[in-house]
Parts: structure tokens; C-alpha cells; sequence
């Protein structure tokens, strides 16, 4: 099966065969309750916006979700009321790869046993435990400032050149100051896409 567009799941989604849904190709969960996934599935964006939404990851099926390059990964629920991810049976863990340049806009997440390759940042959201390369700052929200500090280099991605130990996404407002604290560093941009909501250079 392969898709080129969005494609919207209301209900189970077991994959027996190879699913491949193209770079712009888009796999979305919405409605209520749960909805199991099973298979190996390439896409290029995963989609739930709907809170209180459950997917549950087969992974006696082998199940691993995987993200084309420029692809996104968003998850976003409410506050009470999360998306949830979770594997099947429950201390059972799902796998997601991520292509280069991969947004991950998650917020208001509930998610367990759940082993990714690239870091993946859930803001507001639950550790259930079980995740690996995954971070949960808590109260953080879309807008949020996050402020340059040039601690340890000049490195955009280290998270200890932030005030708040997190790389921005594209939902953060990024406030650089003008250097002249002795030894900070201030930030180089070598490669790829970086993605930010607001910058402010002072």
C-alpha cells in the first residue's frame, strides 16, 4: 500500500503487508477511545490531535513506526485530558526512527515503553515509564521563551547552551543576548533545518 496524501484512521489500523506512505504522505489517528496498531509502518508525518485518544502499539507484531526525512511527528492532546501511547502487552516496547529535519511538536502526551533513535522532546506532558531517548520538561508551553547562555559552546544542539537545558522547536520564542559574559559562547548554525516560532537578538 503506498500514499502520497493524508490519509485519516478513525479505528484499528493492522498493517499485515508494507505500508509506505510518501514524504508529504500523512497517517492520522482521530475520534475517541483506542485504536491498535500493528506492523511495520513508514510514513512521512504521524498525526493525533484528538485528546483523550489511545494508540496502543502491537509489538508482538514486530510494530515500529518510521518517519521520512523533512516528516513530522505530532502529538498533541490537552491539559487532562493527553493523547496516550502506549505498547501492547504493557511492558512491551515500540520502536520510532526519525529522518533528518523531523519536527516533533508533542504536548500534552501520556506515553510508555516507546525506544526512538533521535531525541524526542514531550512538553506537558507524562512519562509512564519505559522510554528510551525521550525527555518530559514539565510546564512548558507553545510560545515559551528559551534564552541562548553559550555555557560549554557554540553548538546550537547541546541542550547545556540553553537556560532551560532544551533545544528550541518551532512552537519556542529564542531570546539571544549580545556576548560579553567571559566565556560564553555564541551560537553557529552548520547544517540542516532548524525550525523556531520567534527570535530576538539583543
Amino acid at each position: 500500500f503506498t500514499a502520497g496524501g493524508h490519509l485519516t484512521v478513525y479505528g484499528d489500523w493492522t498493517n499485515g503487508g508494507t505500508v509506505s506512505a510518501s514524504g508529504n504522505g500523512a497517517l492520522e489517528f482521530a475520534g475517541t477511545g483506542t485504536a491498535r496498531i500493528t506492523g511495520k509502518n513508514t510514513v512521512g508525518s504521524f498525526v493525533c490531535t484528538a485528546p483523550g485518544k489511545t494508540l496502543v502499539f502491537d509489538a508482538n507484531a514486530n510494530n515500529s513506526l518510521t518517519l521520512y526525512t523533512g516528516g513530522e511527528l505530532r502529538l498533541q492532546g490537552e491539559e487532562g485530558n493527553p493523547v496516550t501511547l502506549l505498547g501492547s502487552p504493557a511492558d512491551a516496547q515500540w520502536h520510532v526512527s526519525l529522518g533528518t529535519d523531523v519536527t516533533t511538536p508533542v504536548f500534552f502526551a501520556a506515553i510508555s515503553n516507546s525506544v526512538s533513535d533521535t531525541a524526542i522532546t514531550a512538553k506537558n506532558s507524562v512519562d509512564l515509564g519505559g522510554n528510551v531517548n525521550w525527555s518530559f520538561p514539565k510546564d512548558r508551553r507553545p510560545g515559551d521563551p528559551i534564552v541562548w547562555t553559550g555555557a560549554v559552546s557554540a553548538n546550537w544542539g547541546d541542550i547545556a547552551n540553553w537556560d532551560i537545558e532544551l533545544k528550541p522547536d518551532e512552537t519556542d520564542s529564542v531570546f539571544i543576548r549580545a556576548s560579553g559574559e567571559p566565556g560564553q559562547f555564541m551560537p553557529v548554525l552548520t547544517e540542516g533545518t532548524t525550525l523556531i516560532n520567534n527570535l530576538t537578538i539583543e
